[in-house]
């Protein structure tokens, strides 16, 4: 293990877990257009220089056995153990080669694996978020397949009982922000909300977001489509606040109306929270 000086590509479509003070990264694609297998940290507990971080690469020992973008991670806390789902592969060919939907990385040892899954997997597909709930399911919705069509199903990912849960949606439209689809992971189940907004907030893709400790999700970031074109999304950050608090400083916009809202599309890069 290293701490190195990158040469800062600059990185999109790549995964990113959390897991205590540490930042992991997975894979992404570069700026030369190239995916990687690159895996490395960084230590939030200590100070450090922004313009400098001090980058910890695992790639020399535990890099990933392919070149790795637009695939997603998930913790498992008790496990110790970071699940690797989907995107681009390529493996030593340089060929965009499918052996498997989900590989595991063992913080402990440092090892790749994967799982011997039972029941039928999902197909294939880039450009997916997941998150984790504390029984060890890996909730995986939507995405793409690699002509660029839409999925409209959550995946489940069974990391306990290493098993397969696929669960669809009957809406296949590209929705506003304030209609919010809730899922129930208790009845697997889908239901409908409409959020009251104190601002417009426009719809979006290809957004970021991140579950505070408070319970409030904030939400960066985001384009929408002018007519065949991607533009920025405004406003550029604002908040979900479930319990009606006063907006975060610094925080332009937030729903206020206390009701459960979710971003309603694909996020290829988030921080995901841990089991």
């Amino acid at each position: 293990m290293t701490c190195k000086k990158y040469k800062l590509f600059l990185f999109l479509a790549h995964s990113s877990a959390l897991v205590g003070n540490k930042l992991y990264f997975f894979g992404g694609e570069r700026d030369d257009g190239f995916c990687t297998n690159e895996v490395f940290y960084l230590d939030a507990s200590q100070s450090f220089n922004l313009v400098n971080p001090p980058w910890v690469d695992l790639t020399l020992n535990a890099g990933l056995l392919f070149r790795s973008c637009w695939a997603t991670v998930s913790f498992n806390y008790r496990q110790q153990i970071i699940y690797l789902f989907g995107g681009r592969m390529y493996y030593p060919t340089d060929q965009n080669t499918f052996i498997s939907n989900v590989h595991s990385f063992n913080l402990n040892s440092s090892i790749w694996s994967i799982p011997d899954v039972e029941a039928t997997p999902p197909k294939k597909r880039l450009i997916v978020d997941s998150v984790i709930d504390n029984t060890g399911k890996m909730y995986i919705f939507g995405g793409f397949d690699y002509n660029f069509t839409n999925f409209n199903d959550m995946v489940i990912f069974d990391t306990v009982a290493l098993s397969w849960l696929i669960s669809g949606m009957d809406d296949k439209q590209i929705i506003d922000i304030s209609v919010v689809y809730l899922y129930d992971t208790n009845s697997l189940n889908w239901s409908v909300k409409v959020a009251k907004t104190s601002s417009m907030i426009e719809g979006r893709v290809d957004h970021t977001a991140v579950l505070a400790p408070d319970g409030k999700i904030i939400i960066y970031g985001g384009s929408k489509y002018l007519g065949n074109t991607l533009v920025r999304a405004v406003p550029e950050l604002f908040i979900w606040n479930q319990k009606r608090e006063k907006p975060l400083p610094n925080i332009p916009t937030e729903y206020d109306d206390g009701e459960q809202h979710l971003p309603e599309v694909v996020i290829p890069s988030m921080a995901n929270s841990g089991y």
